[in-house]
């Protein structure tokens, strides 16, 4: 696989499940593990089941989470997600009553 700027181009020997773990998987510059979006970090264990609007709008006791971890960008406390797509920006929880 290379990366460019906006781009992803994946090796022949990718099977869809590997294609589809890639898409699922947020942006970022490879070599500096830089994150493109406002109010982000990089980590190298990042979680896998972030806090989004969602559940600070309906909060669900019963949320069940991979305790699992992935390289890549994450909200910086106290910010969550727009909503489930990784792509989604951060937003402050306060700005998710009006989402």
């Amino acid at each position: 696989m290379q990366y460019k700027k906006d781009r992803i181009y994946f090796h022949h020997s990718f099977n869809q499940y590997s294609i589809n773990q890639v898409v699922q998987a947020q942006f970022w510059d490879m070599p500096t593990g830089r994150c493109w979006g406002n109010f982000e970090q990089y980590r190298q264990c990042a979680s896998t089941c972030p806090d989004t609007c969602n559940d600070i709008r309906w909060p669900n006791p019963y949320k069940i989470c991979n305790l699992m971890c992935r390289m890549g960008c994450e909200c910086i406390q106290p910010f969550v997600r727009l909503n489930e797509n990784p792509m989604s920006p951060c937003v402050h929880p306060r700005r998710c009553r009006f989402m």
